[in-house]
């Protein structure tokens, strides 16, 4: 298995989530630092979604992004990506967990938010290597992710 901060890839590429005892100290907690530049192309590439721009709070956007990144080794099978290339569209299954952790109490015209959202940051999303699973996110893996196969639950 490989590590990813929190949460592990299995064989398969699959995220396995382990539900771990707590104290959760057990995950390496990693915050990465955002530069004014990256600040800055991310406010250029959501200037053309202003759905975005009104659906979503600093803390959904960069879970939304953390979420993208952890999952960039399911976005590998997806036809028409590749290491350097995102795909055009997020498979359902994704889009359908993004909703459950960016909206857990509201479902209507969500999913074209998170459209909206892959469309202006997928680039973005790709080309960021250095961010690192919170160990919160654990919690949406095994409550949301087991359900529409995104991960594994070992026990």
């Amino acid at each position: 298995m490989r590590e990813g901060g929190g949460l592990c890839w299995g064989p398969s590429g699959r995220v396995v989530a382990h539900r771990l005892p707590k104290p959760w100290q057990l995950f390496v907690i990693t915050t990465v630092d955002l530069t004014m530049a990256a600040l800055n192309k991310l406010i250029h590439a959501l200037q053309a979604y202003p759905s975005v721009q009104c659906s979503l709070n600093t803390n959904q956007l960069f879970l939304f992004i953390d979420l993208c990144c952890h999952l960039r080794q399911e976005l590998l099978y997806t036809p028409g990506s590749s290491l350097a290339i995102p795909p055009l569209r997020l498979p359902d299954n994704i889009r359908q967990f993004l909703v459950l952790c960016l909206f857990p109490s509201k479902t209507s015209n969500c999913l074209s938010i998170i459209d909206d959202c892959w469309k202006a940051l997928s680039r973005i999303i790709w080309a960021t290597h250095d961010r690192v699973a919170a160990p919160s996110m654990l919690d949406f893996f095994l409550k949301y992710g087991v359900e529409l196969s995104l991960c594994e639950q070992h026990k």
